[in-house]
């Protein structure tokens, strides 16, 4: 292998490796996320997302 092929191989090995990092955190809010909504006894479909001031205001 000459140096290109080495960095190349190193890359692919440093994505891999964040891929899965992200996953794992990914699993770790998605545990967090249910915990908190089972605490709650919240309903899903009754939850509001707080107001971003995005949205068009009527006047």
């Amino acid at each position: 292998m000459n140096k290109r092929d080495d960095q190349r191989a190193q890359e692919v090995n440093n994505l891999k490796l964040e891929l899965a990092t992200f996953a794992l955190r990914l699993d770790a809010f998605e545990a967090r996320t249910r915990n908190q909504l089972a605490k709650s006894n919240a309903e899903p479909s009754k939850l509001v997302l707080p107001d971003s001031g995005l949205a068009k205001q009527s006047t």
